[in-house]
């Protein structure tokens, strides 16, 4: 749902600044003018990004938390958000009982995670919007191949694999029970 809402804004931004920006002069491919849009449009939510979701919050987290330092705020930040998670910093786990009621600690903790959702929300709606710059798909296209090429390509090999062993009705490799079948007749033979 909240993805959902990420778009509409995302695309209600993108049709505004196109209509503004993208105006598309005479004779021109709609292309030439969409880059200049596009870039626009990302500046923007990257500064929106960066001032919401990194330089509030850590000034945040440095008004609450007496042990941390902004960098150490900024450094909770970028892992949280970047999905590293190493768990070396951990909001309200340095406070003591006398400090907070642990009803706060708790309400604290639950606004804390609803912010790292969020904010992964937003930097998933960030890297989509990288990738749908043509210039930046072109480019992954050339190191990593099409998806349509690399989609044939696993399907082939996969079937090219299972082809090549094969099951018997209850699921076992036949050559399983071939290999066990020729290892008795080689002992009733000698």
């Amino acid at each position: 749902m909240f993805m959902t809402l990420l778009h509409r804004l995302s695309k209600l931004l993108y049709k505004a600044l196109d209509e503004r920006i993208g105006k598309k002069p005479i004779g021109s491919a709609r292309s030439d003018t969409d880059l200049p849009v596009r870039s626009l449009h990302i500046c923007i939510i990257v500064t929106l990004f960066s001032i919401f979701f990194v330089i509030l919050p850590a000034t945040v987290f440095l008004y609450l938390e007496p042990t941390w330092t902004y960098l150490d705020c900024y450094y909770f930040i970028f892992i949280s958000l970047t999905t590293i998670g190493l768990g070396d910093f951990i909001p309200a786990n340095d406070y003591s009982t006398e400090d907070w009621d642990p009803s706060y600690r708790a309400i604290y903790q639950t606004l804390v995670s609803v912010y790292l959702v969020i904010g992964l929300a937003v930097v998933l709606l960030i890297v989509e919007l990288f990738v749908t710059i043509p210039q930046v798909r072109s480019k992954l296209n050339t190191l990593y191949g099409s998806d349509e090429d690399d989609d044939l390509a696993a399907t082939s090999v996969e079937q090219q694999e299972l082809s090549q062993i094969p099951y018997n009705n209850a699921g076992y490799s036949s050559m399983d029970t071939n290999e066990h079948k020729i290892s008795e007749t080689a002992e009733l033979v000698h």
